[in-house]
């Protein structure tokens, strides 16, 4: 059985006082005597892991904790080759590319091509400049062969775009401001004029129906179980005990039926709970189904309707009440 070979390495600097983790490296079972060498990256972490706890000092005040978690951290540490350029665009007054990632040797060509993936200026009517920090303009480049390390660009400065382009996607500010761009626009008259247009249909949908609404349109396309639109009553009788899901919420019913009004088709049963977890006192929308208390009441599916022996709950407990299928 393979030995776990454990290190201590300290914790990221943004948790500052959490206990060290332990990493664990399986070690390859060996039949000679010889002692196996842990795994080269075992070696560099545990490198790592000594410098790190040489470093260390437990912050003890204020400002060294707020000085421990601001420093960056040496694992998120960015590579040598890597660049953090930001990028501004001449027609985009109000939206700035933050610290975009180049390598230091890709060509100011590849740079260009990239940057018109994120603007949609084409690089042949793109001018780039290189700026420092406060936006100073550092150097027009010029030689697309160039990599961004021969032009003397470091992380932190930023590339500006000016875009010639009069035609550019980005002209004249409809990227930012979505008022200047061109809509189509229909008026109220060719619309009606129109023969298969959701105002109509919804309109011939009136006419037949007064309560009809694209809701319970689209809800007569959801799959249906058969014990709730069975043409047959549903085996509930009024008086039977009953335990309704989800929640286990129990009571007696008092209502069978079904074509109710502007209630979705199929079988509903009235149920009087034991306990004030219904929804109504037996009137939905405005008709009288049963008598009951208020908010001891439901209409509810008979697929979410057990029947059985079901005697009274001494007292509350946890339960989850309501569904789509209770009313």
């Amino acid at each position: 059985m393979p030995q776990p070979l454990l290190l201590d390495i300290p914790v990221s600097c943004r948790a500052p006082f959490a206990q060290p983790k332990q990493l664990r490296f399986n070690a390859p079972s060996c039949s000679s005597s010889a002692s196996v060498s842990p795994p080269r990256s075992t070696k560099q972490a545990a490198a790592a892991a000594t410098v790190m706890s040489a470093n260390y000092t437990t912050p003890t005040t204020l400002s060294e904790v707020r000085d421990y978690v601001l420093t960056e951290s040496n694992a998120a540490a960015p590579s040598p080759h890597t660049l953090l350029l930001n990028v501004h665009h001449s027609n985009l007054k109000q939206t700035r590319l933050a610290e975009l990632r180049f390598d230091r040797n890709s060509p100011v060509a590849a740079v260009k091509q990239r940057l018109y993936l994120h603007t949609g200026t084409q690089p042949s009517a793109m001018q780039l400049f290189l700026c420092d920090p406060a936006a100073n303009i550092k150097r027009k480049l010029l030689a697309d062969q160039l990599s961004l390390a021969e032009v003397g660009a470091v992380s932190g400065d930023s590339l500006l775009i000016v875009d010639h382009d009069p035609f550019s996607v980005s002209a004249h500010g409809a990227l930012e401001d979505l008022s200047l761009a061109p809509k189509y626009e229909m008026s109220d008259a060719v619309y009606d004029a129109k023969p298969n247009t959701y105002r109509r249909f919804k309109q011939q949908m009136r006419n037949k129906h007064p309560q009809w609404s694209m809701t319970t349109e689209l809800r007569k396309k959801q799959p249906q179980l058969a014990c709730d639109y069975a043409q047959e009553s549903p085996p509930i009788r009024v008086d039977d005990r009953v335990q309704v899901s989800p929640g286990g919420k129990r009571g007696s019913v008092k209502f069978v039926g079904t074509q109710l009004t502007d209630l979705p088709e199929g079988w509903w049963i009235g149920i009087v709970y034991d306990e004030p977890v219904g929804k109504n006192d037996g009137v939905v929308k405005g008709v009288r189904y049963f008598d009951a208390q208020p908010n001891f009441g439901a209409l509810v599916r008979p697929s979410c309707v057990e029947v059985g022996h079901f005697p009274p709950l001494d007292d509350f407990s946890d339960r989850e009440h309501g569904s789509e299928d209770e009313i």
